[in-house]
């Protein structure tokens, strides 16, 4: 038969127990207000039954709390992580493609490409109408460079973009680095917590908005599994790790961490110094940009290196060993056949097969047999490996990052600047100034050593020869000279255009011998002599080393106008058939077009292309911000504190307290009436 006074230990059983939970209801309430806190709930089970040996068999020993458990349901956690991944994404793009949106615009408030581009030919329309009159010609020089000012602007600015998105790259990588950190320190605390019988609840809070802010960054993936003790059962310890991009960050034991390390080469021709690539701490690779990735960090990425697919890649076609430090290797087939679109660095990296290297210089030579461009890299690293055995296997040069960022904006940027400036000064070469000499070129650029391309072979004549109709004329080029005339070609002696044949080139001599048919006077010997028609290398005079950001107003024009040609008629120097052939090419596309529209159209193919991306990351990052709202409502529907479901709560277990008080209450009077009364 059960003790005489068991129904008192079971009315403290319940006063103990709905003690406990008013306490963990009213810590509820306390947090309502706490970033992360998890809605926490006292379980409570019956006492383990006495035996009686009665009819009944056993009797209840009252009510006891078995833990404080969190309310939370890892699919909600596990959705939530992935949405607020892709909003991390679409928030962090959305913000970049304004900055480009805002970099290309022109409104009635802003200046822009239009301007510019009306105002130049504006100008030119006035200098043709009178081509000696001098302010006429300083005023179209001076728009001229201020044409080249707004590219010079365009340049700077998305550098700026490239520079921001870099330095975030580091600072979010940082952050990363910290987390992992973090959670590793609180694994260790918890699971000490957890040992010594403990619940760890608000440890558990502080990890779990830890990941919370992790997965914006990178998406993330959790579990955690019970450790075994060395009986091969399951302790309180548990093993909780946290994967970023499919690799382990942390868990339990140790911690991984990133690092930025800056390039010492530029992948691009008009990347900014020191670009960050982020891999991890032991060496193995980080993909962050990879398509089944999203977050914050790809998105940066993106947004800096994004070339739309469209990185330099081909076939190797020959591998020539030059020294035991240099390797030629021939690359056809490439993605880049207009020259003018090539966005190579003079120097840098590049993987022939699957192993990378480094080149310290590049030329492109066209191939008339496949009708296409063929490049030759200067391979200057791990020579011995720079075999034959790499013909047929593919090279590459960066990685195809699948968006329109700062390079492909800068690539198209850089390919008109080539073209419109090439245009204009293959029509400028052919005239004369009032003086009688060859014009010259207007547009050029500024080599990193301030050093002003002149996009010619220039010299003295030496000596002119003549056999069987053909005159040979050899040339001393100016020191300095690297370019690479093509094959035939124009070059202009003494201010007169001569077609020649072919060349050759003394490179112990640095004279150039050019073959022109027909007699030439031997009264040219000393007479300068220039050839603008280049073949397209990366040498000091090619116009793929002009970029938006080089781009200006030669030096001599800017000093003296007067030496623009402006006719090809040198007895007729008030004429200005080159200034007008030089107007016609705003709207004609046979002389300038860029991706099939006028050169006027240009910034309008950019703008649609940023208007196409900049749409598309607003309207998702609505979309995932508003289901991120829903998921996070769902999540807070479980773990979340509610007032009023608390209030409830509260009085629910203030009633069962009082109705423990009350039993204790009938005892004391039954104890008083068996002690006290009971036989008196």
């Amino acid at each position: 038969m059960p003790s005489t006074f068991l129904g008192l230990t079971i009315a403290t059983s319940g006063l103990y127990t709905y003690q406990t939970a008013i306490n963990v209801t009213g810590n509820n309430i306390a947090n309502v207000e706490t970033t992360g806190y998890t809605r926490q709930n006292a379980v409570q089970s019956a006492s383990e039954a006495l035996r009686a040996y009665t009819t009944y068999g056993q009797i209840g020993t009252g009510v006891q709390t078995t833990s404080i458990e969190q309310l939370r349901d890892s699919y909600y956690d596990a959705k939530y992580w992935s949405t607020n991944t892709a909003v991390g994404e679409y928030e962090t793009k959305d913000y970049y493609m304004e900055q480009i949106e805002y970099i290309l615009n022109e409104s009635t408030t802003t200046s822009g490409y239009l301007t510019a581009f009306n105002t130049f030919f504006n100008s030119l329309n006035t200098a043709a109408g009178d081509s000696l009159d001098t302010s006429s010609l300083t005023q179209f020089v001076n728009d001229a460079q201020s044409f080249a000012d707004y590219f010079n602007a365009l340049s700077t600015s998305f550098e700026k973009v490239q520079e921001d998105s870099n330095e975030e790259i580091k600072t979010y990588t940082d952050k990363i680095n910290s987390i992992a950190q973090q959670i590793y320190q609180l694994n260790a605390q918890i699971n000490t917590s957890l040992l010594a019988g403990g619940n760890a609840n608000e440890l558990k809070d502080q990890r779990a908005l830890l990941v919370d802010e992790l997965s914006e960054i990178v998406p993330v993936e959790v579990t955690e599994v019970s450790i075994k003790n060395s009986e091969g059962e399951d302790s309180a310890a548990t093993n909780y790790t946290v994967t970023i991009v499919g690799q382990k960050l942390v868990d339990s034991s140790s911690y991984n961490q990133l690092e930025c390390v800056a390039r010492t080469e530029k992948v691009n021709q008009s990347d900014v110094d020191g670009l960050y690539d982020v891999q991890w701490t032991n060496g193995n690779k980080f993909s962050a940009a990879s398509s089944n990735v999203s977050g914050k960090l790809r998105a940066l990425i993106e947004v800096r290196d994004g070339n739309n697919s469209n990185n330099f890649s081909g076939s190797i076609t020959n591998v020539t060993s030059v020294d035991a430090n240099n390797t030629l290797v021939t690359i056809s087939s490439t993605t880049y056949d207009n020259l003018n679109q090539m966005n190579l660095n003079a120097a840098g990296t590049i993987t022939l097969g699957n192993k990378q290297y480094t080149y310290d210089s590049y030329t492109a030579a066209y191939n008339s047999t496949t009708d296409k461009y063929e490049y030759t890299f200067n391979i200057t690293s791990d020579n011995s490996a720079v075999t034959a055995s790499l013909v047929g296997t593919n090279a590459k040069i960066g990685s195809s990052v699948d968006y329109c960022g700062v390079p492909y904006y800068m690539s198209q940027i850089n390919e008109f600047a080539r073209t419109f400036a090439e245009s204009v000064n293959n029509i400028l070469v052919t005239g004369f100034n009032s003086s009688g000499d060859i014009g010259g070129i207007l547009f050029t650029g500024t080599s990193v050593t301030g050093a002003e391309y002149d996009f010619a072979v220039s010299g003295a004549v030496t000596e002119i020869t003549e056999s069987s109709g053909t005159s040979t004329v050899k040339v001393a080029a100016d020191s300095g000279e690297t370019a690479t005339p093509a094959q035939s070609g124009s070059i202009y002696i003494n201010g007169v255009e001569y077609d020649y044949d072919s060349y050759t080139y003394d490179s112990a001599t640095n004279i150039y011998s050019y073959q022109i048919s027909g007699s030439l006077s031997t009264s040219l010997v000393g007479k300068n002599a220039d050839t603008y028609s280049l073949t397209k290398t990366n040498s000091t005079d090619s116009y793929n080393q002009l970029t938006a950001g080089n781009l200006k107003v030669s030096s001599k024009l800017l000093s003296d106008p007067n030496l623009l040609g402006t006719t090809t008629n040198t007895s007729l120097t008030s004429s200005a058939d080159v200034l007008n052939s030089l107007y016609s090419i705003q709207s004609d596309t046979s002389q300038l077009s860029f991706r099939g529209g006028t050169a006027s159209q240009f910034l309008v193919c950019l703008v649609s292309d940023s208007s196409v991306d900049a749409e598309k990351a607003s309207t998702f990052s609505t979309k995932f911000s508003t289901l991120l709202k829903t998921i996070t409502n769902q999540r807070l529907s479980v773990s979340g504190v509610d007032n009023d479901e608390e209030a409830v709560n509260l009085v629910k277990f203030q009633n069962a307290y009082d109705l423990s008080c009350k039993l204790v209450s009938v005892l004391q009077e039954m104890y008083d009436k068996l002690i006290n009364e009971t036989g008196v």
